[in-house]
């Protein structure tokens, strides 16, 4: 459901997440958006989580939500975007 209220100039982009371990389950088991792929956990075992598409406000709000639970690997705008926030 993510992107209903996005600008239609807005381009896709590719969004990938980590998520602290203990959310393994819950992010294999767990369909938020139609282009959402499930990548194998990375080297320190943290669920991955992939997709293709607009960065729009509720998603942003949906990625913060995990606080320190969630670590944005990509794209390097929004990385940067959502450190900023953090401080």
């Amino acid at each position: 459901s993510f992107g209903i209220f996005a600008a239609e100039d807005e381009q896709p982009v590719t969004l990938t997440l980590a998520f602290a371990p203990n959310w393994s389950r819950y992010v294999e088991r767990h369909r938020f958006h139609e282009s959402q792929e499930v990548l194998e956990p990375d080297h320190l075992g943290r669920p991955r989580l992939r997709f293709r598409l607009r960065i729009t406000q509720d998603l942003l709000m949906w990625i913060r939500g995990f606080g320190d639970e969630v670590e944005v690997l990509g794209p390097k705008s929004l990385v940067k975007a959502m450190g900023a926030k953090r401080r």
